[in-house]
């Protein structure tokens, strides 16, 4: 028997509530709402959410009759008065953003175009609509896999990659050369490609890699002790600014300072004689290099002894 009562409440309401709801929907020009930014704010509306429908100072259904409603950027308007956004206006019968302001990305709402890189921000939009290649991350307008350059975002080109303009080369001291990043004049490229080393001016400049040296005083050159310096068998020649091959003992030659001994300790003892690079008179070879005289020494010392001798005799 419940049963029955039961079905007979169920119509009984069914009925109540669709001859509340058919009226309200025979209405013609109420404005449909899924939310509350569906409603004319002008008018304290709400979306009932019973009925889908504005209602207006809360009491009664709003009539679109009396209020035009634009809820979003680029709808038809009379007046900047039926633009339903805040910060926007009714230009040429379709609501726009002000100067300044731009349409988010929903279009539901007008957003103060950022200041540039690191400023606030809710939606992209706010960002490259005034700095290209710009995102909005955390609050803040970034360059999305670019690195940032006087306010701008430029794309990250390492060195021997191709360029457009020199803020895209990220290596430090390099620039965009004929559509390429390249080391400054005055710099030279890391074995690896990942920096710029300065080029040494001249032999025993300060280093970090062989390329500094060879880049200056040729591939005869090399970086030890953090300084610049010649091979072994090679030697600087200052007119040249290059390390060049020592003509040694016994090679031709044509002058004195063509022969280079590879092992100086003091003073060079090769000299050159009839084009061939020999000993000076006060050495000797032994062994392929050249050694002391030890004849030279004894002699000198008997010259000292006797010049000595001399001289006491006169003034006694």
């Amino acid at each position: 028997m419940w049963h029955i009562d039961y079905f007979r409440t169920f119509l009984f309401v069914s009925l109540l509530v669709g001859c509340i709801i058919s009226p309200i929907r025979a209405q013609k020009g109420l404005i449909p709402c899924d939310t509350d930014e569906d409603c004319p704010q002008s008018q304290n509306s709400t979306c009932d959410k019973s009925f889908h429908f504005c209602k207006c100072n809360g009491t009664r259904f709003c009539d679109v009759k009396k209020t035009k409603l634009v809820t979003k950027i680029g709808g038809e308007c009379q007046s900047t008065e039926d633009c339903n956004i805040e910060s926007a206006k009714c230009v040429n019968s379709k609501c726009d953003c002000k100067e300044g302001y731009v349409k988010s990305t929903d279009g539901r709402k007008c957003l103060i175009v950022s200041e540039g890189i690191n400023g606030h921000c809710e939606d992209s939009v706010q960002c490259y609509t005034k700095t290209p290649n710009t995102v909005c991350t955390s609050n803040k307008c970034v360059c999305e896999g670019m690195h940032e350059y006087e306010g701008k975002c430029y794309k990250n080109v390492d060195l021997g990659q191709a360029c457009e303009s020199n803020p895209e080369c990220i290596n430090k001291f390099s620039s965009c050369k004929d559509s390429v990043c390249t080391c400054n004049e005055k710099y030279v490229a890391s074995l690896n490609g990942s920096e710029c080393f300065l080029k040494a001016e001249s032999n025993n400049s300060p280093c970090v890699d062989d390329l500094q040296c060879t880049a200056a005083l040729g591939k005869s050159s090399l970086c030890e002790d953090s300084v610049c310096k010649c091979k072994t068998f090679f030697h600087y020649k200052e007119k040249l600014n290059k390390c060049v091959e020592s003509i040694q003992l016994g090679d031709h030659c044509l002058i004195h300072s063509d022969c280079h001994d590879p092992y100086p300790e003091k003073e060079n003892r090769l000299e050159c004689i009839a084009g061939v690079c020999e000993c000076r008179s006060s050495f000797t070879e032994k062994d392929g290099i050249c050694v002391e005289n030890g004849s030279t020494r004894v002699a000198s010392a008997f010259f000292v002894l006797i010049s000595s001798y001399i001289i006491l005799s006169i003034f006694n």
